[in-house]
């Protein structure tokens, strides 16, 4: 089946669907939700998420897409300084993002999401982007990355809360299956 078969073929399907269970694949939109979307209409768990225009995020320079929905999570740290500010997020995204793309040479920033010490989740690869966090996993998984060292401590309550929201949005979006055990380092501990 060719690309535009394919398309027709996911369009079809959504067909129904309320605009949040829309991928942004099946409805042309390279926003994580769709442009008309708002957070009303996403499922009442979804935090909000920052998207890679409001934290000045590059271009990829390539993009893959990954078949949804995913089985695994793969939960990261940064290890870079916490922030507890969308500006200070944003700044650490921005360095994140341009370190694997210059020093790593990845088409983007491998992670899918990252959540910031202020408790927003910011937008990396995306919804149904092959991400560079976990060798063997990209196609298969979400990477979810907090911001910080947590290797001696745990992320702070909101970063828990905004991740324990964030997977369940995924699974009711039809993004990822069941969470049951992601692959976690460190003290992080999800549940």
């Amino acid at each position: 089946m060719g690309f535009a078969e394919s398309n027709r073929r996911a369009t079809k399907e959504s067909m129904g669907k309320p605009e949040w269970k829309r991928s942004s694949y099946e409805s042309g939109d390279s926003q994580v939700l769709g442009s008309q979307s708002t957070s009303e209409d996403w499922p009442r768990i979804c935090p909000d998420i920052i998207q890679r225009s409001q934290w000045e995020g590059r271009t990829p320079v390539a993009v893959d897409y990954a078949i949804v929905p995913v089985n695994y999570v793969v939960v990261h740290h940064t290890v870079t300084p916490e922030c507890n500010s969308k500006s200070s997020c944003s700044e650490i995204m921005r360095s994140i993002q341009n370190f694997h793309m210059d020093n790593l040479e990845f088409h983007d920033i491998g992670y899918n999401f990252i959540v910031g010490g202020d408790g927003n989740v910011y937008e990396g690869a995306g919804w149904h982007k092959v991400g560079a966090h976990t060798r063997g996993y990209n196609s298969r998984s979400l990477g979810l990355a907090f911001i910080g060292n947590f290797s001696d401590k745990l992320p702070n309550p909101k970063q828990l809360k905004a991740a324990e929201d964030f997977l369940q949005c995924a699974v009711e979006l039809e993004n990822l299956t069941e969470v049951i055990n992601c692959l976690v380092p460190g003290k992080l501990v999800l549940h």
